[in-house]
């Protein structure tokens, strides 16, 4: 039971950091679709709304864990290394205390 619960949670978060993570790799692409339209051709109105689009998307979209951390693929992968090592710190301080 505890293994499932475990394997649940881990797929809930993992799919939280995907998710991240297309966001910020999507996102990071918009700038650059705007810049490859024909807006040369447009009227001045156009170009300033352009423009101001573009500036607007210059930096990424990021979803952020109440502010502390970015949640994406490579906090996924540190956080599992994290409790892990933590993991296994306790388990050599349980063997260490039955002697």
């Amino acid at each position: 039971m505890f293994a499932s619960y475990l394997m649940c949670m881990l797929i809930e978060q993992f799919l939280y950091c995907w998710h991240g993570n297309q966001l910020i790799y999507k996102s990071n692409n918009i700038f650059n679709s705007v810049y490859n339209i024909p807006w040369i051709n447009c009227d001045v109105k156009c170009k300033k709304n352009l423009l101001q689009f573009m500036t607007q998307t210059k930096w990424p979209i990021v979803i952020t864990a109440r502010g502390f951390f970015k949640v994406n693929i490579s906090v996924f992968i540190s956080v599992l290394k994290s409790a892990y090592s933590y993991f296994t710190l306790l388990q050599t301080a349980d063997v260490n205390a039955d002697f």
